[in-house]
């Protein structure tokens, strides 16, 4: 029974992830952010993988880190997708 829960969640946070893609599909995102956590590279990768780009994982912890490649990155004519989930 907590295996079919597991798997119910992993299947909606799935259908998120595609949803999410789909919604910035032509927003032009160049760059993608996450925490190092699996479930925000999980978000991010299907918005990534459609626009040919790579996802960067950063610490979660290493917010000063976070905010130094955005700003080295930042061009109001690509936005930035920053992913981020609680351990």
């Amino acid at each position: 029974r907590l295996l079919r829960g597991r798997i119910a969640v992993e299947q909606r946070l799935h259908r998120r992830a595609q949803a999410l893609a789909e919604l910035l599909a032509d927003a032009g995102v160049r760059h993608f952010y996450t925490s190092d956590t699996v479930r925000a590279l999980q978000t991010a990768e299907p918005t990534a993988r459609g626009a040919g780009q790579k996802v960067v994982q950063i610490r979660q912890d290493d917010f000063d880190e976070l905010i130094a490649r955005i700003r080295r990155t930042a061009d109001p004519a690509h936005p930035t997708l920053v992913v981020g989930h609680r351990a």
